[in-house]
């Protein structure tokens, strides 16, 4: 993968972090541990594996 590539993505991830409320980000970061906790008590993995 050559430089400009990398510098695009991130690129678009600085914008996408200045652009993101940051109460969005806590909801996120509040429904993930949610998520930990169900697959914990489940026995589910975390993420699904392909």
């Amino acid at each position: 993968m050559g430089r400009a590539p990398r510098r695009r993505r991130r690129l678009a991830d600085a914008v996408a972090v200045e652009i993101t409320p940051d109460n969005t980000l806590d909801t996120y970061k509040k429904a993930w541990r949610v998520w930990q906790r169900f697959c914990r008590s489940t026995g589910l993995p975390q993420l699904e594996a392909s």
